[in-house]
This record gives C-alpha cells, structure tokens and sequence, in this order.
C-alpha cells in the first residue's frame, strides 16, 4: 500500500517521495508536523499511515494505553478496526474515567496499569510534555513522531515542514497557583519581547517584606514560550485564529501591540485562560494583584471577569504603567477594588497586609478604591527617594533562564533611575520626580546578572545621563570589573558632554543609545521646550558615532505652533545629519497624552476641541484621538499632522535615511488613515 497524499500547493516539501523505500528526510532541514500528519478525511492515505504507524511501535506485550484529544482517539480507532490484532487495553482521559469508546474503555490516568506502553496521540508539544511529567515514572510512552523517526519515509510530504532553529524544546513551567496564599501577583502577556519584568520584580520584593504569604507568577513569559513551541515544534507553518485570521510569527514584538486588543486574537489564548482562571478560582487566595500595561488589559479584564464569578469575595488590585496618571487610574480598570497609582513600593505592602486580615480600607494615599468616600480627591502615596535602599530583583520568583526570546534572543532590563532628569518636553505624559541609583549598587546588580549569564543590557528609564558624572563611574565600575557585556539606553542631548564621554560609554559596553531629539528645526525645540538647539544634536549625534556607538533618533511631528518651514528645516536637517546616526527609529504625529502639559493645559497652545473638553478627557484615559482635536495660528488638525508626518517619512526615504520597525509600522499605519479619510 502507498501514499497517494501530494504536497500541498505552494508548499516545497522534501526532494524526495516520502513513500516506503524513500530517501530519509535531513532532520536539520525538516521537522516533523504532528498537526498535518492526518488528513482527517478518512480517506485511504490516512488508513495507510495509522497503519504504519502502529506497524512501527515497538513490542507493547502488556498492551497499548491511548493518550491524547478524544477525537483523534476515536479517529484512530476507526482506521484501524480492520486490524483487530492491536492490543488497546484502554483510553486515559484526565477530565474523568467512565464508559468505553469502540469497546475500549476510558480510565483516568491514576488508573493506568503497570508495564503499559501509553501511545499519545497529542499533538502538541507542550501537553506531551506535560504527560511525560505526569504519568508515573517509568511509564514507557510514544507519540506521532514514532513514526518519522523509525520511518520517515512512510510520512506523508504534507507533514514534512521547513525547521526553523530556534531555543526549543526547553522545560516549561506549568501553571499552578498555591492554595491559602494572601496574595497572588500576576503579569500577563504582553511585554515587550521576553524581556525580565524589572518593574514587577520590584512589586514582588516589596510584597516579601511584609508578613504575608505570597506567590508571583509571571505567566507572560509561559504563555510567550507555550505560542512559540507550538508554533515551532508542532509543525504549523504558521498560526491562525478560529475565523482563520493569520497571526504575526511573534505577537510579543512592538509593532503588534494593536493585537492584543482585539477579542479575536485573545480568545486565541482561551484555553489557556480558563487553565488560569480554574487554578485560581480552586487556590482562593484572598487578594490577586495585577500588573497593567495598556497591552495586557483586555487579556487581564477577561481573567478578572471570569475568576470574579467562581471566586466573589477575592479582592483584586491592579497596578504598573497603565496605573501611572491619578486622573486615568481611577477608571482604566472599573473591575479592581483598588488600584495603586504611580510607583508601588511603599503603597502596595500596607495595603495587602489589610486586605488580607479581611479589612476594607479607604481614602489612602498613593491608591484609588471603589470604597473611597464619595467626592475623597487623590492624594499621592510616598515614593522612594533612596533608590539604593532598594533590594535589586533577583527574580527568586522564577526560572531567569526563561528570558530569552524563541531565536535566542536576550535582552536584560536595569533600571538606573526613575523619573526624568528634565521633565519639561510639552509632549510627554512620562514627566515625574527624578531619582537615580548609585553606580556601585547598580553594578552589582549587572554583575550578578551576569553571572547568571546575562550579557546584553538595557536601561529602562527615559534619559540614561539624567547626571552625566553617575554615568561615567558606573562605566568607570563596570570596566574595573571586567564584565564583557552590550548595554543600550535612551537619552538626551547633553550640551556638557562631548565624544571623550561617549567613548568612555563605548569602552563600558554601551553599542547603542537612543536619544530623543525629537525635534529638528530651531522653532519646533523652542516649541517642544527640548532645552537644547540644532548645534547640541549635531554635536551629539556626530561624538557618538564617532566613538563608536549606533545611535537612534526619535522625532515628533505635528506640534503647536509648527510650520511648513519648519518641516523643510527638519528634513534639510536630518538630510544633513544622516551619516552621524544609524536609524530613525520612532516617528510619530504628536499625540495629545494625559499627563503632558499639552494635555494639562492646552489653552496655553492655543490647542481647541471638536467636542467639550471634560467629556473627552472623562472618556479617554490616554491619549486623545488624532481627529478631536487641533491647535491653531497656524491651525494644525489631524489632516495636516498627517500630511506634514508623511511628507518627513517620504523625503527621509528618498534620501536613504534608514526606518526602524516601528517607525516603518507608524508610518504604514498613518499612510491608511489618512487614505481612509481622504476617501
């Protein structure tokens, strides 16, 4: 009997029939699809392939266990019931035994005889490796891939898929939340790549020192590593929604934060929240603290939502970068109890240790609650003004080996500082006390990262040189330690430092900066109030690459006050510049952010609404929309930003001034609404 399957159209598959007696595929090359080696047709290629398949097992003389989705079961059992020799002696399914499929009966997997093969017809990865765990050691078990690794030829070329190399497979955590905890805190996806979540980290080292039993759980970086081995070692050439709604190779990178917002693509991960919602429900813990990124709300809201009917007394509290404006925080998640506004590390242990002795606190400082006393205005909680009395995250919390993206990538998060050093652009919604660290705590750290194997560093926070003396002894630390790393940071142009500065940073480690020029025209930096002129980016931007260093500029078009003048000076300006930079990396039309002082007072920049203010500032928590508003002499809507945006990405272009993703993503982006609203 052969294989009549043939590839699928527009698919290469090995050079080679795969049929009996056929060349054997290169494993380097090829990888084997668990998900595409049955047809479910019924039809005489899959008959054969079972066939092969059970021909290939290896001797089972206390007979065969089935394992894995009940209808793949039931469709090998119907293929294979004209070979009545096959000593299936039962079904193991671990939502409850009971009953028999095609006389064979269904036992859970605690009732598993001894010395019985388990044959597991599961093609996922992950849940293959999950049964590996938990079936009693020893138990001898094959898969699908039995068949492609004794016979390869005998598989069908339609599951035979390009290998792509990646980390995978790795040991993956399962998800599982402690019973009688006070306090479960939890992230959700999706941060930006599979980055350590520093911030987070520091809310669980706050949450330790009080006298509360706690677990953390980051459950972006599982659900992050569980999309990409089924999408790697399952053998999909690439994966879709249930309406067949084709999904980005990595939803996790930047660009794709509009994904996560829509309905569709989170019930992608359906499965994988009810698995959290029933642990929680089942470890009823008394307080679940969320953090919040703008990414992850709607994946959070639909957690919160479900875990609130199975457990009504639970009392959540949420937090993070979502959470950093009073006057957004108090709604951008009306499902909380409370909500911790800004920093959390003097706020969110208090708080906690009430919650869990059954209290119902109000009116607290640093938090909004929907117990607060009606009309009770916000009042700031404390922030920590000695950075270094702060323990340095350690992540004891979890395995830190995880934190490396599908293709190796790795990139560790430190966080230096907090605030901005000048706290003035008109445009940020980001403008809040600065505070730094000392180098040798900082250093420390980084040292002990990197003898965790750690080697490429980022700073998050918004100016790296907030204190240009701080920087260079931290770089004066890190060379004297000898540690051979790559490190990366925003920044701005500094008018008192020069190219010796950045060398000093090249011979630390420091290969990219990221400065926020912003603006590239005399008018547009007084407008912006940067604090500096065109001769301090020059200057900047040509010290750093002379010293060694790739830089990346950002920029904002579409300010008050802006002319078609000034638009002309920009782009002569970076035409002019474009050898001391390496990308554009961000460019964006100014958006009107809560927070900014365009925001906070925009009558100051003539900037006028097409509805009342109050109510647009009641109904959007972070930015206003493009189209409700502009600003005038000389009047800017959101036609002209557009246009003026298009017109600096088109002549950049032109001239061979290179884009990064997301500066390509925005302009992609800008170019259809503004063709849509042009129609």
């Amino acid at each position: 009997m052969t294989s009549e399957c043939a590839p699928e159209a527009g698919f290469d598959g090995p050079p080679e029939p795969n049929r009996p007696g056929g060349a054997a595929v290169d494993p380097e090359k090829w990888l084997f699809s668990r998900e595409r080696c049955l047809s479910f047709s019924g039809g005489e290629d899959d008959r054969w392939f079972a066939a092969a398949l059970i021909g290939a097992l290896p001797p089972f003389a206390d007979g065969l266990a089935l394992a894995g989705p009940m209808d793949r079961v039931q469709y090998l059992l119907e293929l294979l019931q004209e070979v009545p020799a096959l000593p299936v002696c039962c079904i193991l399914d671990a939502a409850g035994a009971g009953g028999e499929l095609h006389g064979v009966p269904i036992i859970s997997p605690a009732e598993l005889p001894p010395s019985v093969t388990v044959f597991n017809l599961e093609p996922r990865w992950t849940r293959i490796a999950r049964m590996t765990r938990e079936l009693p050691q020893g138990t001898p078990m094959e898969t699908l891939d039995t068949l492609a690794r004794l016979n390869p030829g005998a598989v069908p070329a339609r599951a035979w898929v390009p290998r792509i190399k990646s980390i995978y497979p790795i040991e993956l955590p399962e998800i599982r939340f402690q019973p009688g905890m006070d306090v479960i805190l939890i992230d959700l996806p999706a941060r930006s790549i599979a980055q350590m979540p520093a911030g987070f980290a520091y809310v669980h080292n706050a949450l330790k020192r009080m006298a509360l039993k706690c677990q953390t759980l980051d459950l972006d970086i599982i659900l992050y590593h569980r999309y990409h081995m089924h999408r790697l070692l399952d053998g999909l050439t690439e994966l879709t929604t249930s309406s067949g709604k084709v999904l980005p190779e990595d939803p996790w990178q930047p660009v794709h934060y509009l994904e996560w917002e829509t309905p569709e693509f989170v019930d992608f991960f359906a499965e994988d929240i009810e698995e959290i919602v029933s642990g929680l429900i089942a470890a009823r813990p008394k307080v679940i603290a969320f953090s919040l990124q703008q990414v992850n709300l709607s994946i959070t809201r639909r957690v919160v939502q479900a875990v609130r009917r199975g457990l009504p007394e639970v009392r959540i509290v949420v937090g993070g970068m979502s959470c950093l404006q009073p006057s957004a925080a108090k709604f951008v998640f009306p499902d909380a109890d409370y909500t911790v506004v800004g920093e959390a590390d003097l706020t969110i242990g208090p708080l906690a240790e009430a919650l869990a002795r059954g209290e119902c606190p109000r009116d607290l400082p640093g938090v909004w609650s929907r117990f607060d006393t009606e009309g009770h205005g916000f009042v700031p909680g404390p922030l920590p003004m000695r950075l270094d009395e702060l323990e340095f995250p350690h992540y004891e919390w979890t395995d830190i080996q995880l934190y490396r993206n599908w293709n190796g990538y790795q990139l560790t998060p430190v966080i230096a500082s907090r605030g901005c050093s000048w706290a003035r652009c008109n445009f940020c919604g980001e403008r809040f006390k600065w505070r730094t660290r000392s180098p040798l705590p900082v250093a420390d750290e980084m040292e002990w990262l990197y003898q965790q194997g750690f080697r490429d560093f980022v700073f998050n926070e918004s100016n790296l040189h907030g204190d240009p003396q701080v920087t260079e002894r931290l770089c004066d630390e890190i060379i004297r330690r000898g540690l051979k790393i790559t490190m990366a940071g925003q920044l701005r142009c500094h008018p008192k430092v020069g190219e010796a500065y950045y060398r000093k940073l090249r011979q630390a480690g420091f290969t990219t900066l990221r400065f926020g020029v912003d603006a590239a025209s005399d008018n547009t930096l007084k407008r912006q109030n940067k604090g500096y002129t065109k001769e301090i980016i020059r200057r900047t931007l040509r010290d750093a690459t002379r010293a060694g260093i790739y830089v990346q500029i950002n920029l904002v078009v579409g300010v008050p006050g802006e002319t078609e003048q000034d638009i002309d000076e920009t782009i002569s300006f970076l035409a002019e510049a474009k050898d001391d930079f390496g990308v554009l990396e961000f460019i964006n039309p100014l958006m009107l952010f809560r927070g900014s002082e365009y925001w906070d007072h925009p009558e100051k920049f003539d900037i006028t609404f097409n509805e009342p203010k109050e109510s647009l500032y009641s109904r959007y928590l972070v930015a206003i929309p493009d189209h409700q508003w502009q600003s005038n002499a000389p009047f800017i809507d959101r036609k002209v930003r557009y246009d003026r945006f298009l017109r600096v990405v088109t002549a950049l272009r032109s001239l061979g001034v290179p884009m990064g993703a997301f500066a390509n993503f925005t302009s992609d982006k800008v170019a259809e609404k503004q063709a849509s609203a042009d129609l």
